[in-house]
């Protein structure tokens, strides 16, 4: 958002990896912990290893 509250696109660079992996693992949980899938301990394998 910017100043004035207002939501705008950006482009994703490699540095912000593992905010992007923070907010889909947030944006997942609940989904997943219905499903019995969530494992907070797992880590996404082979990506920016």
């Amino acid at each position: 958002m910017n100043e004035r509250g207002q939501i705008f696109m950006a482009a994703v660079l490699a540095d912000d990896f593992d905010a992007m992996v923070a907010i889909r693992i947030e944006a997942l949980r609940e989904s997943l912990e219905r499903l019995g899938r969530f494992d907070p301990g797992c880590q996404p394998c082979g990506v920016l290893a």
